[in-house]
């Protein structure tokens, strides 16, 4: 049994990291495609060109309590619909470059029930019917803890490719600072398997606040619900 679970950790690393190597050479190519054509823009001054390129930093947060955060070097290749430049579509890379620290596997979640007796019923409920013991009162731990833990001791490493749609708050607004909000899909690769036991395509959305400086220059704050279990907080630079 721990043999098939060590294979099966194993497998998963190495296809993450085979995943990985994929995204950091598809991140190569947007970076290297963007020069020319930044490049292009730049000579014909347009300040009006629908396409942007980010990149950012990312504090990755998984909701377990044994698993430290990520962080993630990304990029993006954006586009804004001409007529309606509050609009636009992303296409989003990010990858662990400093993995999140595992504290130790935690082989079963503690919920209800204390060390004098009875199961209880765990969470909110406790107030009202207690959470364990003979009088209620001898069960030092019951009704246990809410925090999850993974049942590995795998280091917490992220993939991440997402498309966006995007919204921003218009220059009208104001010609500096703006809002952003974007809802997309996502597909989500990672070392620890309760980030995936679900499938690995699922919804995310986000939101941002940002500067705007020069013709389309940003630096943006962001943040991403990437899935239920995962967190990301970003700084990010678009030109």
């Amino acid at each position: 049994m721990m043999g098939c679970r060590t294979q099966h950790v194993r497998n998963a690393r190495e296809n993450l990291e085979s995943t990985m190597k994929t995204s950091h050479w598809l991140m190569a190519g947007l970076a290297i495609l963007a020069l020319p054509v930044h490049a292009q823009s730049s000579e014909s001054e347009d300040p009006d060109s629908p396409m942007y390129y980010s990149f950012r930093i990312t504090h990755a947060e998984a909701d377990f309590s044994n698993v430290d955060a990520a962080f993630n070097l990304g990029g993006a290749l954006g586009f804004r619909f001409p007529d309606f430049e509050i609009l636009g579509l992303e296409l989003d890379f990010s990858s662990t470059v400093i993995p999140g620290e595992n504290s130790g596997a935690v082989s079963q979640p503690v919920v209800g029930g204390g060390d004098g007796g009875g199961g209880g019923l765990g969470g909110v409920l406790d107030p009202i019917f207690g959470g364990g013991g003979d009088e209620g009162d001898e069960g030092d731990s019951g009704g246990g803890s809410t925090a999850r833990g993974t049942r590995s001791n795998n280091e917490l490493l992220l993939n991440t490719i997402a498309i966006y749609a995007r919204a921003e708050s218009p220059r009208s607004w104001s010609e500096r600072f703006f809002a952003s909000a974007r809802v997309g899909y996502a597909y989500t690769d990672s070392t620890i398997p309760e980030l995936t036991e679900d499938g690995r395509g699922h919804s995310t959305f986000g939101l941002g606040l940002g500067y705007r400086y020069g013709d389309d220059g940003q630096v943006e704050l962001s943040y991403t619900r990437m899935s239920a279990d995962l967190n990301y907080l970003s700084i990010g630079i678009s030109y």
